[in-house]
């Protein structure tokens, strides 16, 4: 696995070299892939709502976007902000963060920096050909809030309903020169059949060479319980199930979690990537996977995943395969662009704090 982790960073800094020569943008200029892409760069990210194009800036409209406009939840909740007065209108105050790729099976609940408003409806397909089941997770994920997001995830395995994750996360801040962003997220995990509380706490670090730069890494640093033994689904939920065979020992198990997911913008409908997700424990309760996948970014609506590779669980080496579909409701929010701009509310809490601030001397953010 650290061979794994080193081969990563090796083509992460290949990578890096080479978009310094070659894909690099001048400071100031747009991002010409424009808009809804899977997150690297500037201009208009529709899965985060985040924005640089202006308020003038105009969009084709989908040939689905009246269908998704329909049945948006977030529409009752902008009737509700604009009854009471809670900030409904499209300019946020908070400053605009760096467009981060998404990972696929162990993933943030929205993009860090996502903007009131955004929603999304996912599933998870996961295959294995050892001993793992077969998993499914449907997932609803909504911004309630600049910042603030939460997630219902449903986990079936071998086609019964196991596991219900509630998650919430917060971003902490995002670095002045635009490139890094921070959070962290909260997963409990709710056994249906055994009565168990199992999962994650992790911090969220959101890393990029350069705002505009092509590639970008996701990095989570936490703790994680689970139930081990008997029928339980990989880290896609964190956690375990409560049925098991003949001579199986079911026990809980706290273990560290290091997860990094580094990413690569081909062009605006392309994004490759590697996903390592680490579980550091002894005996059964180890779990390791790693593997590429693929982005493909089918409109303002809709993005696709699909990847395979390792997955060591419960002592037996496998390979997996995974497909991960997205259905998205992007924030008609923008953030905010400029600080001491006349037309701009003033910021809230969106400086670093003092965490923030060694982050920003540790990533050369002067």
């Amino acid at each position: 696995m650290l061979a794994l982790v080193a081969g990563g960073w090796l083509v992460l800094a290949a990578m890096t070299r080479l978009d310094a020569r070659e894909t690099s943008l001048p400071a100031g200029m747009p991002d010409p892939s424009g808009i809804g892409r899977p997150g690297f760069g500037e201009g208009l990210d529709e899965r985060s709502g985040r924005a640089d194009q202006g308020d003038d800036a105009a969009e084709e409209p989908g040939r689905f976007d009246p269908i998704f406009d329909a049945i948006n939840p977030a529409r009752l909740q902008r009737l509700f902000d604009r009854a009471v007065g809670l900030d409904p209108g499209d300019r946020s105050r908070r400053p605009r963060v760096p467009e981060i790729g998404e990972p696929v099976f162990f993933d943030v609940t929205r993009p860090l920096g996502d903007l009131k408003y955004a929603n999304e409806l996912n599933y998870l397909l996961n295959l294995s050909t050892g001993n793992a089941p077969t998993l499914q997770v449907i997932e609803y994920e909504y911004t309630f809030a600049d910042w603030r997001s939460a997630e219902l995830d449903l986990s079936y395995f071998d086609g019964r309903l196991e596991i219900l994750t509630p998650f919430y996360q917060r971003t902490l801040g995002v670095g002045r020169r635009r490139n890094w962003v921070h959070g962290y997220q909260v997963s409990p995990d709710l056994y249906l059949r055994s009565g168990f509380v199992g999962g994650s706490a992790v911090y969220v670090l959101g890393w990029k060479p350069e705002e505009e730069s092509r590639f970008s890494s996701l990095i989570f640093l936490g703790a994680n319980r689970a139930l081990i033994g008997g029928f339980r689904p990989g880290p896609a939920s964190m956690s375990a199930g409560s049925a098991a065979g003949p001579g199986d020992r079911i026990f809980g198990s706290w273990r560290p979690e290091f997860n990094l997911d580094l990413f690569y913008k081909i062009n605006e409908k392309f994004t490759i990537g590697i996903e390592d997700d680490l579980f550091f424990q002894s005996g059964k309760a180890a779990e390791y996977l790693a593997f590429p996948f693929l982005t493909y970014e089918a409109g303002k609506h809709a993005f696709f995943q699909v990847g395979g590779g390792y997955y060591h669980f419960e002592s037996r080496d496998q390979f997996t395969f995974l497909l991960h579909l997205n259905f998205v409701n992007p924030s008609p929010r923008q953030a905010r662009e400029e600080r001491g701009r006349r037309d701009e509310p003033e910021p809230t809490r969106d400086e670093p704090g003092r965490l923030g601030r060694f982050l920003g001397r540790l990533l050369g953010d002067r």
